[in-house]
């Protein structure tokens, strides 16, 4: 951690150390856990202000080779796109004349315990942002295209087929709407072809498991159709094949209310190239915490204030999605 402190006193410190548990500790979170499964995380290699990622064409396949047969090769294109790393911070400020009683009653210390949790929480108020494709004055006022100039989840991108990597959704009151939906979506991921026509896929993939992302609204009907062994049909119980059958079974339930709508997403768990990344600046350290009062600060002299400053950079991208489908019920 890069620090610039004006000699705070030893109770400020604590109290600084308050914001620097919570942020150093987020991967203790249970989202920021959950978070980690389907988003990147990745060091800005030459650190500056935008970074440049290029994405090959897919390799050629296997093909047979008859003897004194002119060798094959294939001709690789690249797709390329820009990640802007942008600046961060949050701030507290409080009056001098003031200071004891906040310190005494420690108003100070809730107030950088909680700076820095919306700190911890800044990755997925972004990933949240970019999955539903919304404007954030505070955050990233557009979200970025993927690396093939198209939306993140789009129903003309062609590596899906004739719906891109969106379905429409059966609807999400009733367990057998969101099972058809989750099938459908599978079916997706499963059928997704390269430049070659090759499965992008392989059942492992799939099979070793997805996040669904739904608004928390929606969790009783979600939580009985992936986890209940016996569902209601009519007048009996019937066995739920998706919780009970193995190969369905990898199924890891986000329900939140940072998603409003009646819309999912599926995205595969762990896999190499996450449809979402983070791109941070290693060379400026992962936060900076700067104390600032009438000594280093002209603004704080003539205002009588003091303020503790914390700020990172990072950008934020979408690679190419084929991790990823949207399932739409709105």
């Amino acid at each position: 951690m890069a620090a610039n402190v004006s000699v705070p006193s030893t109770r400020i410190k604590a109290h600084m150390s308050q914001f620097l548990d919570q942020f150093q500790n987020r991967n203790k979170m249970d989202d920021i856990k959950m978070l980690n499964q389907i988003m990147g995380r990745y060091p800005s290699k030459n650190n500056a202000r935008t970074e440049t990622f290029v994405i090959l064409e897919d390799a050629p396949p296997f093909k047979r080779w008859d003897e004194a047969a002119p060798r094959q090769f294939g001709t690789f294109s690249d797709l390329s796109f820009d990640v802007e790393i942008l600046k961060w911070q949050n701030a507290i400020e409080w009056a001098r004349i003031d200071e004891e009683d906040f310190l005494s009653r420690g108003t100070l210390k809730q107030r950088c315990a909680q700076a820095g949790k919306k700190a911890a929480l800044l990755d997925i108020e972004v990933f949240f942002q970019m999955v539903q494709g919304l404007t954030d004055a505070d955050r990233l006022p557009s979200v970025p295209n993927a690396a093939d100039g198209q939306a993140l989840f789009s129903a003309s991108r062609a590596l899906f087929g004739a719906s891109g990597n969106v379905v429409t959704g059966s609807g999400i009151t009733t367990v057998a709407g969101i099972r058809n939906s989750f099938f459908e979506a599978r079916e997706v991921l499963d059928g997704l072809v390269d430049t070659h026509g090759d499965l992008y896929h392989n059942d492992s993939a799939i099979d070793s498991g997805v996040v669904l992302l739904f608004g928390r609204k929606h969790e009783e009907r979600v939580s009985e159709t992936f986890e209940a062994k016996v569902i209601a049909q009519g007048g009996a119980g019937v066995e739920n094949i998706v919780s009970t059958v193995s190969r369905f079974g990898n199924v890891t339930l986000w329900p939140t209310s940072r998603i409003a709508t009646d819309d999912m997403y599926l995205i595969l768990k762990d896999y190499p190239y996450p449809p979402i990344f983070a791109l941070e600046r290693p060379d400026l350290g992962d936060l900076e915490q700067i104390y600032v009062d009438e000594r280093n600060s002209d603004y704080c002299r003539e205002n009588d204030k003091r303020q503790i400053v914390h700020r990172f950079r990072r950008g934020y991208g979408i690679s190419l999605p084929l991790a990823a489908v949207k399932i739409s019920n709105s």
